[in-house]
């Protein structure tokens, strides 16, 4: 989108007596955040780089609220929309920023069996309130570090401290994304279809590198994460004088075969952008997400769940108490894949839902211990687990014998023993090993 921001901050400059704007960044400052609620107006198909099938954004009015993201320069999400429709309000359009108040954040945690067990998460949290124009107010919190950006809707009480629950149900949160991009998207699955009518339950075959212009294969849209690829050709660096200029770069991507496999490759630019977009926070209180199809007007929208999923039990939109917040949708984006693959961001926004038995701890590290020891004991453990399958199996015969043998092998010892106390008898037979092995008191009569 060539001169975006050009026309974007000329729209803004006029409507400055009412529209207003807040940005938030990183903590390196790479990383940048602006909200507006100023108009963005149409781009022509005929401006350079667009294309009608491309990125054209739509035109937002004034009292629609966006958002644009911007690392290292450049821009990684067009101006995109962001609102939600609730039983009580609709914060899709007519809306203004009333207020914006930022903090830090500095937070350090300790996690279990995931990627690391250390983290420390450093971010600006911007919250901006917004008001519609039946007076309704909401809030948008942008939590932004130096890879992440995630963001949730805070919905507060009305007047009079009502209504005291909300039904969501939709929202009009949006990423557009840069003409060109290309995607690593696995499609959302028809409800009620697959193993016992449980699809959507996992995912389907991902599609790698396809154009964002393909439908996806049920027409359902996206399962999240979403990965996208962002060509340097198709980024727009965002100067000084807030003019988009487009970056030079020379090809996307190089193919190459490998010889043992016949399998073809691809190496990318070392100057492509790569972005996640997923979610977090998602509890019982709300309905899991995914992303719609593609729209070159808006690109990706939160989609709600399908009338047919959990075999039609449950609703397809959220209700939540109020206050209330949603969940936490987030981007990671990065000049390589790296800042994809070691992100926490699905960690470092939600608080922990309960906090682990100290005793369970122990017995963790106890275990951890133990299967770290050296494998000398490996040879040990496989000389004992024989014996103890032959003792159990001996011990298992014992327990089946039938009563009746035992009774018939007591009433053998009597006979024996009542010959043996008849007066006058001469011989006495040699008492048997089973029967010399009752206790004494048996042998009284």
């Amino acid at each position: 989108m060539k001169k975006l921001s050009l026309l974007f901050c000329a729209m803004a400059a006029c409507c400055a007596s009412s529209a207003r704007e807040a940005t938030v960044a990183s903590p390196n400052g790479k990383l940048t955040v602006v909200i507006t609620d100023a108009p963005v107006p149409s781009l022509s198909a005929t401006v350079p780089g667009a294309s009608a099938s491309g990125s054209v954004p739509a035109p937002f009015p004034s009292g629609t609220v966006t958002y644009a993201v911007t690392l290292e320069g450049r821009q990684v999400v067009l101006p995109s929309k962001l609102g939600f429709k609730a039983d009580f309000g609709d914060f899709t359009e007519g809306l203004k920023i009333v207020n914006t108040k930022a903090v830090q954040v500095d937070r350090q945690y300790e996690m279990q069996q995931v990627k690391q067990s250390h983290f420390h998460y450093v971010a600006t949290l911007l919250t901006v309130d917004l008001e519609n124009s039946h007076g309704q107010k909401a809030s948008v919190e942008f939590s932004v570090s130096d890879n992440d950006v995630a963001f949730r809707y805070v919905i507060p009480r009305q007047k009079d401290d009502n209504p005291k629950s909300a039904v969501i149900f939709s929202e009009a949160t949006s990423f557009l994304l840069p003409d060109g991009t290309s995607t690593f998207l696995t499609p959302q699955s028809k409800s009620m279809v697959g193993w016992e009518r449980t699809k959507p339950s996992y995912e389907e075959e991902y599609k790698a590198d396809a154009p964002m212009t393909d439908r996806s294969a049920f027409g359902e849209g996206y399962t999240f994460p979403c990965l996208f690829r962002l060509p340097a050709s198709s980024l727009e660096t965002i100067g000084a004088s807030g003019v988009s200029e487009s970056s030079e770069s020379s090809g996307t991507y190089k193919s190459y075969k490998s010889h043992k496999s016949h399998k073809s490759y691809k190496t990318y630019n070392s100057q492509d952008f790569w972005l996640l977009i997923s979610e977090t926070g998602v509890s019982s209180a709300y309905c899991g997400s995914h992303l719609s199809d593609y729209s070159s007007q808006q690109g990706y929208t939160i989609a709600y769940p399908m009338p047919g999923e959990n075999n039609g039990r449950g609703d397809t939109f959220a209700g939540i108490p109020l206050p209330g917040v949603t969940p936490w949708r987030t981007i990671t984006v990065g000049s390589s894949l790296k800042p994809i693959v070691e992100t926490t961001i699905p960690y470092d926004v939600v608080e922990p839902l309960y906090t682990l038995n100290p005793q369970l701890s122990t017995l963790n590290s106890q275990l951890s211990t133990l299967n770290s020891q050296p494998s000398t004991l490996n040879p040990q453990l496989s000389t004992l687990n024989p014996q103890l399958s032959t003792l159990n199996s001996q011990l298992s015969t014992l327990n089946s014998q039938p009563l009746r043998s035992l009774h018939l092998e007591l009433a053998h010892l009597a006979g024996q023993l009542h010959q043996l106390r008849r007066p006058g008898a001469v011989h006495r037979p040699r008492l048997s090993h089973g029967l010399r092995a009752l206790p004494r008191r048996q042998l009284v009569g």
